[in-house]
């Protein structure tokens, strides 16, 4: 049986340690001077990190599906939150390269044993939100 906590921070450290690649992919195919600076931090269970951008994952829900209710195996759902501070001007455009390097990242992954599904569910002022079920 899996452990929220452990999977959590298996995630996040996964997470942090991957996304660089990523990043500097989207960084290489655009070069009209906007940067996306990796993220300093992943933290979890309601930490805070001062220093933008972060990535903050959280336990959205737990839940045992009708077949892994006989095998007792519960099905995680996590939300990543990903923050980042911009101008106005530039920060329509953060968002969609940091959803671009997010989407690279779970393609590359895509049969990772870490989760089941993602997909980004949400924008909105300096932030993308995904959802990550394990």
């Amino acid at each position: 049986m899996k452990n929220a906590e452990s999977l959590l921070t298996a995630f996040s450290a996964f997470f942090k340690e991957k996304m660089p690649v990523f990043i500097k992919t989207v960084n290489d195919e655009n070069s009209d001077g906007l940067e996306l600076d990796d993220f300093y931090d992943a933290v979890i269970f309601g930490e805070h990190c001062r220093t933008l951008p972060f990535v903050a994952v959280r336990l959205e829900q737990a839940e045992l599906t009708e077949k892994d209710r006989i095998i007792e195996n519960e099905v995680y759902t996590l939300e990543l939150e990903l923050n980042f501070q911009e101008t106005s001007a530039k920060s329509e455009r953060k968002k969609l390269r940091y959803a671009r390097a997010v989407c690279l990242f779970f393609e590359e992954y895509e049969f990772c044993d870490l989760w089941q599904r993602a997909k980004i569910t949400e924008f909105k002022k300096n932030s993308v939100f995904v959802r990550v079920e394990m």
